[in-house]
């Protein structure tokens, strides 16, 4: 039974989605591929929840990043990821 947990910040990351227009030209040994040329196809946010000493992680991908979003998040993450926990400890950079 876990009396309480402690995790690392949850963090959120607004995030541009990107497609190439056309595929670069290939490079030489000596050369990094470079993207000049793309196509901006939206925007989402990843919600990152993670604990380092448990080696545990979890990535949610949403449409936008609002208020609602972030309480869902957490409830998630105390409802779901932490049933059994008695108390929780938030670190939060948001």
């Amino acid at each position: 039974m876990i009396r309480a947990f402690r995790w690392s910040p949850s963090t959120s990351f607004p995030t541009s989605l990107t497609d190439e227009v056309r595929l670069p030209l290939p490079v030489r040994p000596d050369q990094v591929q470079r993207y000049y040329e793309y196509r901006r196809c939206g925007t989402c946010n990843l919600f990152l929840h993670f604990e380092p000493l448990r080696g545990w992680r979890h990535v949610e991908v949403t449409a936008q990043r609002t208020t609602l979003d972030f309480a869902q998040q957490m409830r998630a993450l105390v409802d779901v990821h932490y049933p059994e926990a008695e108390r929780s400890a938030l670190c939060s950079t948001t």
